[in-house]
């Protein structure tokens, strides 16, 4: 998957986070952005992004089931404008 195509993905997709990073928190793939769908994860997640010191482990949690939708960083340069 380049970063030049246009393209949504579900979280997590293909990607593999690196040691120590926790996706959707301190690391997105490079070239791409993640937009939040929180509403549609149970309540106890929606929670943790709320709280402080728990939030990054509540991204995470929604990275991993599905709470983003990954777009190549040009799919939203050309739909903002």
């Amino acid at each position: 998957m380049a970063a030049g195509e246009p393209m949504e993905v579900i979280s997590p997709g293909p990607w593999r986070t690196p040691n120590g990073r926790l996706a959707g928190w301190n690391w997105l793939p490079n070239g791409f952005a993640a937009v939040p769908q929180f509403d549609q994860l149970s309540r106890w997640i929606q929670l943790w992004t709320k709280l402080p010191f728990i939030d990054r482990y509540g991204y995470y949690q929604a990275w991993r089931r599905g709470g983003f939708i990954v777009v190549n960083e040009t799919t939203l340069t050309h739909t903002s404008g």
